[in-house]
């Protein structure tokens, strides 16, 4: 924990200098496209930190504290309430956030945890086996998707968190994609579950192969993301139109950028 303070503080040290010697027009251009994050400053490859009951490894030159650790990330976590027998499936689970705050939460119940990126996979598994050793998890590298299929998926800086199949950038990758109701059968789970969609714009896409999933869903938890080709609210109309027609009750939150679908 000491060493990540340390390299927080030198990450200010950064700001401030950058500033002084590039301008403040400059400085701001180089941090909002996050090519400097507090973990730059840290010397290994990955510190574990434990706070607030969760207990993660913080990769060198990545955002995983902000993702970990942020509130921005674990806005929703008070929506996530699950009964026995219940399972929470987390899509976009990135380095883990939600599964690792859900899976403190409720030990005993079974996480699905869906991430399509390699690296940030590899970095949920460390956090979940590795640093936690959670045996109620289930990882699976794997995008959700309307169908079967390669998609190419865009990155943004050392933001990997995120990348998007719907908004375009010079750097990219090649994922696999199924959906969610192909995921779940082969899973065999018939239990009730509570989903949590953070996929940078695909969401949509996603909702289109989870109809068959609705159907042993109680409450649905969704961040919505503009693409190049739609602005936020129209996303947002789209997945309200597809959650009201599979008998979901909604509630919108932060002007549209999360939605929660439950059950009538």
């Amino acid at each position: 924990m000491l060493l990540y303070y340390f390299s927080y503080f030198c990450y200010i040290v950064a700001r401030i200098s950058v500033r002084i010697i590039l301008g403040k027009e400059k400085r701001n251009s180089i941090f909002r496209k996050r090519l400097i994050a507090p973990s730059s400053f840290i010397m290994k490859e990955y510190t574990v930190i434990s706070r607030n009951n969760i207990k993660a490894a913080i990769r060198k030159n990545t955002m995983d504290y902000k993702i970990l650790f942020g509130r921005s990330e674990g806005g929703l976590i008070s929506e996530i309430e699950l009964n026995p027998n219940e399972t929470f499936v987390d899509i976009g689970a990135n380095v883990g956030s939600y599964t690792l705050q859900v899976a403190a939460k409720y030990p005993d119940n079974k996480i699905i945890s869906i991430e399509a990126h390699p690296s940030e996979f590899k970095a949920l598994k460390r956090n979940v086996i590795d640093v936690n050793n959670l045996e109620n998890v289930i990882l699976i590298n794997m995008g959700v998707f309307s169908k079967k299929d390669e998609l190419v998926l865009y990155e943004q800086g050392i933001w990997t968190a995120s990348s998007s199949a719907f908004i375009k950038s010079e750097k990219q990758i090649r994922i696999q994609c199924d959906t969610l109701d192909n995921i779940i059968q082969k899973l065999e789970n018939n239990q009730e579950l509570v989903i949590k969609i953070d996929i940078e714009g695909s969401e949509y896409d996603a909702l289109l192969g989870s109809v068959k999933t609705f159907e042993n869903c109680k409450k649905i938890i969704i961040e919505v993301h503009y693409t190049d080709s739609l602005t936020r609210e129209e996303n947002l109309d789209q997945i309200k139109k597809i959650l009201v027609s599979n008998n979901f009750s909604l509630k919108i939150r932060e002007n549209g950028l999360r939605l929660i679908g439950t059950k009538n």
